[in-house]
């Protein structure tokens, strides 16, 4: 095998008797994290893939990995933070229905995926997990997850519309700022809150509805959103007009909104 750091080999050596009796878990808890996608590439390329004998896709385990597939196997239950970091060849990823959670950062900077689709076991979506994942193109969140983590999809610019379950209670800050090619955002009634920034400079956006159970939009929301000139909330004008973020009208800061459609009349900005 070529192109194996130095590092790595004596790694290797000194834990020979772990990988002869596949304790792959502690091999990587004894491995540094700049140590860990390399580690999988050679794992992988003897015929061992590490991902048979966990139950959690540990801390930058694929980290800076050349992998360019993934089916995640059912013993699976999370994906930790960084776990593909920087995976720039990866293209698909299969997560199976036994995955609780992805972590903090866990796609980070992985250019090269198209698409991704997020079964209904997963409830959390961590912080900046997919950001600047920009070849992605489709997205589909699964009906479990509760809460999308501030910058989540921050800088995915390929992506061109979203659909937000009812499960879903709060989208955070930045969740989807930055995805230039957005057009079209539709929100399930069930979500709550509207995080700081959630949608700005989504320059594309031209339609958004927002459910009647949103209590809360955040500062910013829609700045820069420089095509979207109207928003449709499923609440009347006096629902609307007596909502505490209205009033402070930070809420559209910076964006090109002129006009309110609501479920009985409309509201000129």
């Amino acid at each position: 095998m070529t192109n194996i750091p130095d590092e790595l080999t004596e790694f290797l050596t000194t834990n020979i008797e772990l990988v002869d009796s596949l304790e792959i878990k502690e091999l990587y808890k004894r491995a540094g994290w700049n140590l860990r996608g390399k580690l999988s590439d050679v794992l992988i390329a003897i015929g061992i893939n590490p991902l048979n004998h966990v139950t959690s896709i540990i801390d930058h385990m694929f980290c800076e990995s050349s992998v360019e597939a993934i089916e995640v196997p059912n013993n699976v239950k999370s994906i930790g933070e960084y776990a593909f970091y920087a995976c720039h060849r990866l293209t698909r990823i299969v997560i199976p229905n036994s995955v609780r959670s992805i972590g903090d950062d866990a796609f980070l900077y992985c250019h090269s995926l198209k698409s991704i689709t997020i079964p209904d076991s997963v409830t959390r979506i961590g912080w900046g997990a997919f950001r600047s994942c920009s070849g992605l193109t489709s997205i589909t969140i699964g009906n479990g997850v509760t809460s999308i983590g501030s910058d989540a999809f921050e800088y995915c610019t390929r992506l061109t519309s979203i659909t937000i379950p009812d499960n879903v209670t709060n989208i955070k800050s930045a969740a989807f700022s930055y995805c230039f090619g957005l057009t079209s955002v539709t929100i399930s009634e069930g979500v709550k809150s509207i995080g700081d920034s959630a949608f700005s400079n989504c320059t594309s956006l031209t339609s958004i509805t927002i459910p009647n159970s949103v209590t809360m939009i955040g500062d910013d929301a829609f700045v820069k959103c420089e095509a979207l000139k109207e928003i449709k909330f499923n609440k009347t004008v006096s629902q609307v007009k007596s909502a505490r973020w209205y009033k402070t009208s930070k809420w559209r800061n910076g964006s090109s909104i002129t006009r309110i459609i609501c479920t009985d009349g409309e509201i000129e900005l």
